[in-house]
């Protein structure tokens, strides 16, 4: 199947990321965590591969990433609740292009951030130790004001820009939700009705997943 070159995420895309954010602070696990991923800052980005190539090595990396915030998650008991986009503008920053890049919205709790942080280097890179310190630059709160709404709407604003077209040609996949924020995620498990101003307690972990694991 022939992937698709884009230049903006769709306004479906856009509808269901806005979507999640509200449902992860509904839920009590609000992404208000900011990551964002300067792949081309890692070894192995092909600078002089096709956009295709590009893409596809920014796509196996993420998968990589995903799964290590997953198995996090898992661990320390937390929903995982991530959406990601890609961009790719035309325009250089600090006289570097940025590339293919990410941006992601994750729930990570205050007292596990030092934690989750230090592992990133190990996610993003082939080899932590001579990786690029500045490919991963990871956020508690994006620029939070009184405008916010709630408190993952700053990194949901700045996620949801790639409706602009200034944000770069991606070939195939440009955005997406972890499965525990999904569409069917939000269906099957939705927030209990609530007094405004309250908020559910994070949902639990689906009974099919398997059991953190035990700490050595």
């Amino acid at each position: 199947m022939k992937k698709i070159l884009s230049t903006t995420i769709t306004p479906e895309q856009n509808r269901n990321i806005m979507e999640a954010f509200h449902y992860a602070d509904q839920m009590g696990a609000p992404m208000q965590n900011h990551l964002t991923v300067l792949w081309s800052r890692t070894a192995g980005y092909p600078k002089r591969g096709s956009l295709e190539e590009q893409c596809e090595y920014v796509r196996a990396k993420m998968d990589h990433l995903k799964r290590r915030h997953t198995d996090f998650c898992l661990q320390h008991g937390i929903p995982n609740f991530l959406a990601w986009v890609l961009e790719n503008p035309p325009h250089e920053v600090e006289n570097l292009a940025k590339g293919v890049h990410a941006q992601i919205g994750i729930h990570v709790p205050p007292q596990l951030l030092a934690g989750y942080k230090a592992l990133l280097p190990s996610w993003v890179h082939d080899d932590a130790a001579t990786g690029d310190g500045t490919a991963a630059l990871l956020q508690p709160h994006r620029h939070p004001s009184p405008r916010s709404r709630f408190p993952g709407d700053s990194v949901c604003q700045y996620m949801t820009k790639g409706t602009d077209p200034g944000q770069g040609p991606i070939i195939g996949k440009r955005a997406g939700l972890s499965r525990q924020i999904d569409r069917t995620a939000r269906t099957l498990n939705p927030p209990a009705i609530a007094a405004p101003g309250t908020r559910r307690m994070a949902c639990p972990m689906p009974s099919h997943s398997p059991a953190p694991p035990t700490p050595h």
